[in-house]
């Protein structure tokens, strides 16, 4: 299915640890980064429709 208007983009920037990670994990499985990442965000979501206190404390992590 095409989009009528552009697909919404979200930008963000991730430390290195974090880069690093979604390399790693990705090449294992044959994956781009952006796929996992994007399947982590899915994941992420499900996650805080069933506990959003826990998922807003980790979004906090790092944070300075």
């Amino acid at each position: 299915m095409a989009y009528k208007n552009p697909p919404p983009f979200i930008g963000l920037y991730v430390q290195e640890r974090e880069n690093a990670s979604l390399e790693k994990t990705a090449k294992q499985h044959k994956i781009t980064r952006t796929q996992l990442a994007r399947a982590c965000m899915r994941a992420g979501l499900q996650l805080f429709e069933e506990n959003p206190e826990r998922i807003l404390a980790l979004a906090r992590v790092g944070e300075c």
